[in-house]
């Protein structure tokens, strides 16, 4: 007892044990802040304020279940305290409970509604849970009470990117700039929605304004590797990859657009040598799989095609692309029956996807089934004019039926 009068002598009141608490805490010297927290706690056991600081302590050193204990403890003793509701509501956001999260930030706006922050860290909390049009509600609030914080518009223009509403996006991001030129994010994300947009140029020119900003940001060298691949210049694509790699080695999507490039070129040991890398680094990326599946294909490999083509399909059900590509590896494993099954149901998810048409054709023609292979290869032409083959199986096809004046026209 006479040690601790040493230490807090009877004169300091709770108030001013907290105040040398912050002072610590300001300090990062936690262990002491929490020191003196405790000795205002044990001066007056119903002051809120120490709670809650002590569980801010408690936070920082990742002690979330002391900090949530805490943060009770001061809403209970002032639950007209709308700052306490923010804190905890953090606390839960941080543990991934982010429902629990909008319930507390709910709480603080009802207590403190012109506050703006109050509004964004709960559009967060919503597009957590993929509520995006509640998010846009709460950020464009946010932005309705401080138009001019540039956070608030990056914030937006992501929500509208989960929308697909790149154009809106873009001009948030726009915004964002203007208020903050060194916004280096802003100028990535802009880059991204410009991708998105088939404006390749555009996205480039962010990319430039980013990398000056940051040389080290691996996300705009993805982005320019994307653009110069869109644009034909796979070199400049490649030489961008290879950083973007290079600053960050176990980034998946980089890897698996690299070999994309490489397959593409027919390098398929190099293909192959990425899409492993993707898929080790992220076992749940689903375009590795098909685009390694492709590989495989290459390759003549149909055993190990189809086993990423059936994890393709598992990872994203509504993939065309993965059930196309699964058709044609059926085809080759001689099992025609289940080759149309495929082909079927990547025509129902995407009416648009030519090479499927003709692939299907085929089967079709070897089925003896020679009237629906040709409406399938006049879909194909339809979608893919400039592809020769496609009026050769087509002038073919009318010659099967009898049909020699079309097939003469053909």
């Amino acid at each position: 007892m006479d040690f601790f009068r040493k230490l807090f002598p009877p004169s300091q009141t709770p108030e001013d044990l907290f105040e040398l608490g912050n002072v610590q805490l300001e300090k990062k010297n936690f262990a002491g802040a929490i020191e003196y927290y405790n000795a205002a706690i044990r001066l007056n056991p119903r002051f809120a304020p120490a709670y809650h600081s002590r569980g801010v302590v408690y936070f920082r050193q990742n002690d979330a279940s002391a900090a949530l204990l805490d943060f009770d403890q001061a809403i209970q003793l002032a639950p007209n305290w709308y700052h306490a509701y923010a804190t905890r509501a953090a606390v839960f956001a941080s543990r991934g409970d982010f429902r629990k999260a909008v319930t507390d930030y709910s709480y603080a706006i009802s207590l403190n509604p012109l506050e703006a922050n109050l509004f964004c860290v709960r559009s967060q909390a919503y597009s957590k849970v993929e509520d995006f049009d509640q998010a846009m509600i709460d950020i464009s609030e946010a932005i309705r009470l401080v138009p001019n914080h540039a956070e608030y518009h990056v914030f937006r223009a992501t929500y509208y990117t989960q929308k697909l509403a790149y154009d809106l996006a873009v001009d948030d991001y726009t915004e964002a700039i203007r208020l903050d030129p060194q916004n280096k994010i802003a100028y990535v994300n802009r880059s991204h929605a410009n991708l998105k947009l088939s404006k390749y140029v555009d996205a480039i020119d962010d990319v430039e304004q980013a990398i000056t900003l940051d040389k080290n940001s691996y996300v705009a060298f993805l982005n320019r590797g994307a653009a110069y691949s869109k644009l034909g210049k796979k070199d400049l694509a490649l030489a961008d990859l290879d950083r973007c790699i290079e600053l960050s080695p176990k980034f998946a999507q980089a890897r698996n657009d690299r070999g994309l490039i490489y397959l593409e070129r027919d390098e398929l040991d190099r293909a192959l040598i990425d899409f492993n890398s993707a898929i080790e680094n992220d076992p749940a990326n689903f375009p590795a799989y098909v685009n390694r599946g492709a590989v495989w294909f290459k390759k003549n490999d149909f055993n190990e095609a189809l086993a990423d083509f059936n994890k393709g399909i598992e990872l994203k059900l509504d993939s065309a692309e993965a059930y196309g590509n699964r058709g044609s590896t059926y085809v080759r494993l001689g099992k025609p029956d289940e080759a149309l099954n495929d082909l079927d149901k990547a025509i129902s998810l995407n009416s648009s996807y030519g090479l499927v048409y003709q692939n299907r054709a085929a089967m079709l023609s070897a089925k003896n089934k020679p009237e629906s292979a040709l409406e399938d290869l006049k879909k194909a032409v339809e979608l893919m004019p400039d592809n020769g083959e496609l009026y050769i199986n087509l002038g073919v096809t009318y010659d099967t039926l009898n049909k020699f004046d079309e097939a003469l026209v053909v």
